[in-house]
């Protein structure tokens, strides 16, 4: 029987493949490889996909963001710095808005319409952080209370975010509430508005 994989040569029994395997949709022939291996939960991912991986809850990562690490002057005058933020558990929403100048005119039902241009993305995150059995995230928290009191735009990376040409994002507010009988995590929701750095140049 030849099977549709090179198998390395360190695999001398079976019984050493790994019971939770991941493997693209070159091998066509996957009852053939369970057989021939005694894999179980075998799950075939194909390889355009985007899952890259799991998340520490266990869930299928289908897009992640990070933001990245900033130094800021905070209302006080004190020099603030938050670390990168990789959010693995998150929720995105993004919603498009056009500016358009609606003028009325006597005499006339409805208003003039004048196309400015396209608006900032209204961005939503929801998000879940989350720690050991029985012990509160406090640091983790506290990096992205710092994030989000940032009074200047935050550079992300997102894959999803970036379908939407979304680099950069300015946060207008943040909710963190207690939810009984869940310690050990903390649900977060950002609201933010994509943003474009501005060069300005003087002659």
């Amino acid at each position: 029987m030849t099977l549709p994989i090179n198998i390395p040569p360190i695999v001398t029994e079976p019984l050493q493949v790994s019971r939770n395997l991941i493997i693209p949709t070159l091998v066509r022939e996957v009852d053939q490889l369970q057989r021939a291996f005694f894999l179980q939960n075998l799950n075939v991912v194909a390889q355009d996909s985007g899952v890259g991986y799991n998340s520490p809850l266990g869930t299928i990562v289908l897009s992640d963001i990070l933001f990245h690490s900033q130094t800021y002057t905070n209302e006080s005058g004190i020099t603030v710095t938050f670390p990168d933020i990789l959010l693995q558990a998150v929720l995105l929403s993004v919603n498009q808005t056009k500016n358009i100048v609606k003028t009325q005119i006597q005499g006339r039902a409805g208003t003039i319409k004048e196309y400015i241009g396209m608006g900032d993305y209204s961005l939503s995150i929801r998000l879940i952080i989350c720690g050991d059995n029985g012990v509160y995230p406090e640091q983790a928290v506290q990096d992205i209370v710092t994030m989000c009191n940032c009074n200047k735009e935050i550079t992300v990376t997102s894959k999803y975010l970036n379908k939407f040409g979304i680099q950069y994002m300015v946060i207008e507010s943040y909710d963190i509430n207690q939810d009984e009988g869940q310690y050990s995590r903390q649900a977060i929701s950002i609201s933010a508005s994509s943003d474009k750095p501005v060069n300005l140049r003087f002659k």
